[in-house]
C-alpha cells in the first residue's frame, strides 16, 4: 500500500482524520528517520511501513485524550521523536518539548524540527528526573507524554512533577497496563496522581493491542521528588 494512503487511511481509523499538510510533513519525517537509521539505532523496525504502523499511528492513540488542543506538553523519553514528535505535528497549537536524554538521538529530534521548520517544538537533552527538579520545568505542563520507557511506578515519578495541578499524563502501554496499575498504587498515591480511565485500541492493519493509562494529577507532587537521575529505576515507589 501507498505510504501517504497507509498514513491517512490508518488515522482515520486512530479517529484522527489527517489533512495533506501534516501526512506530507509526517512522510518527510519518516523519510529523514530512515535515513538517519543507517547511523544511529533509532527503530528496529525493518520497514517504513512498519513504522508508519507501529510507530506514526500507535503515537496517534493518545490524541483524542487530548481534549485542549493548545498548552504545553512535555514528550518524556522521546527517542526517534514517538509519541511527542507526531503529537507537535499533529497539533501545531501545542508547546511541545521533547526531553531525551541521549545526545544522538536529541541531535536526530532537533534535524527533524528544523527540516520541518517547526515553530511548535524544542528538544531538551537532560534526564527528566533533573529538569522535574528545575523551576523552569517543573509544573509547567498541561500534557506529559512517554512511551516504552519503564514500568508505571517508575515513570509516574519522572512525568508527575513536570505536571500542573490538573494536569494529564499519557502512559501508552500494552495490554498488561491493569497490572501495571496495581504495582504502581504506592507511586500513584506519593505524586498525587490519579489513573482517570484507560484507553484501551487496536493498531490498525495488525490489531495488535495497546493501551494508554490517562493519569490526572490532583495535587502537587512533593518537593523532594523527583529523587537523583537513575534512582527511580533502582528503587521503585
Amino acid at each position: 500500500m501507498n505510504e501517504e494512503i497507509l498514513l491517512k487511511e490508518g488515522s482515520l481509523l486512530m479517529g484522527f482524520e489527517m489533512d495533506e499538510k501534516t501526512a506530507q510533513r509526517l512522510l518527510k519525517y519518516l523519510h529523514i528517520l530512515w535515513e538517519w537509521n543507517k547511523r544511529i539505532n533509532l527503530t528496529a523496525e525493518a520497514s517504513r511501513e512498519t513504522i508508519i504502523i507501529k510507530h506514526f499511528l500507535d503515537s496517534l492513540g493518545g490524541i483524542n485524550l487530548i481534549k485542549e488542543k493548545e498548552g504545553k506538553l512535555a514528550d518524556v523519553g522521546s527517542g526517534a521523536g514517538f509519541p511527542g514528535m507526531v503529537m507537535a505535528l499533529c497539533i501545531p497549537r501545542m508547546d511541545t518539548v521533547l526531553i531525551e536524554s541521549i545526545g544522538k538521538k536529541g541531535e536526530f529530534l532537533r534535524s527533524i524540527i528544523r527540516e520541518l521548520g517547526m515553530e511548535n517544538a524544542s528538544v531538551e537533552v537532560a534526564r527528566a528526573e533533573d529538569l522535574g527538579r528545575n523551576p523552569d520545568f517543573r509544573e509547567c505542563f498541561d500534557y506529559t507524554t512517554i512511551r516504552a520507557v519503564s514500568s508505571l511506578r517508575v515513570i509516574v515519578e519522572y512525568c508527575l512533577p513536570l505536571l500542573k495541578k490538573g494536569g494529564f499524563m499519557l502512559a501508552y502501554k500494552g495490554p498488561g497496563v491493569y497490572e501495571e496499575i496495581k504495582e504502581a498504587g504506592n507511586a500513584l498515591e506519593v505524586m498525587g496522581g490519579s489513573v482517570v480511565e484507560v484507553y484501551e485500541y487496536e493498531l490498525p492493519y495488525t490489531g495488535e493491542r495497546r493501551s494508554i493509562a490517562l493519569i490526572e494529577k490532583i495535587r502537587e507532587s512533593p518537593r523532594k521528588y523527583p529523587r537523583r537521575a537513575g534512582i527511580p529505576q533502582k528503587r521503585p515507589l
